[in-house]
C-alpha cells in the first residue's frame, strides 16, 4: 500500500524558522512529505513555474515584497492550490483579509509546532483538493443542464 505524498514548498526567509519546520517533518514518516524551500518571493516564482506541489506555507513579510498583500498575489498568479501563511502577527482582520485573498489557513509562529503545522498543512491541502472536485461537478452539471435542461 503506497502512502499518499504530500509536496510543500515552504517560502521563508528565517532560516531558524525553515530549520524548525524541518525539525517537525523528520520526526515523521519522510515518505509522506517532500519539503522544499526558497527564502523569496522571486526564488518562489521560480520555483513554482518549474516544479509542481500541494501547498505553499508562505511567510507574509519577504525580502523582495513591499507588503504582504503583494506577496499573496504573486503567489496566487503562479500557483493554483492552497496557500498557508505563516505569520508573526496575530491579528484577526489581518486574518480576514488573508482568507479574502485566496489564503486556505494561516498559522502564528508564536503558535508553531509539529502538531498544528502537520494537521493545518495536510487539513488545508484536503480541503482545496475536495472544493476543487465541487466546483468541477458544478461546471459538469450547469453545462449538461444547457442541453436537457
Amino acid at each position: 500500500m503506497s502512502e499518499i505524498q504530500y509536496k510543500i514548498l515552504v517560502v521563508e526567509d528565517d532560516e531558524n524558522i525553515v530549520y524548525l519546520i524541518h525539525h517537525y517533518f523528520s520526526k515523521i514518516d519522510q515518505r509522506c512529505y517532500v519539503i522544499s524551500h526558497e527564502s523569496n518571493l522571486k526564488g518562489a516564482e521560480a520555483f513554482l513555474e518549474k516544479e509542481k506541489v500541494d501547498v505553499v506555507l508562505l511567510d507574509l513579510f519577504l525580502p523582495d515584497s513591499s507588503d504582504y498583500k503583494e506577496t499573496v498575489r504573486h503567489i496566487n498568479s503562479c500557483f493554483d492550490g492552497p496557500i498557508v501563511v505563516l505569520t508573526s502577527l496575530s491579528d484577526k482582520n489581518l486574518a480576514k483579509n488573508l482568507i479574502s485573498q485566496g489564503v486556505e489557513d494561516y498559522i502564528c509562529k508564536d503558535s508553531l509546532n509539529e502538531e498544528i503545522l502537520i494537521r493545518t498543512l495536510r487539513y488545508s491541502i484536503e480541503r482545496y483538493r475536495r472544493n476543487y472536485q465541487i466546483k468541477q461537478a458544478e461546471k459538469r452539471c450547469n453545462y449538461s443542464g444547457r442541453f436537457f435542461g
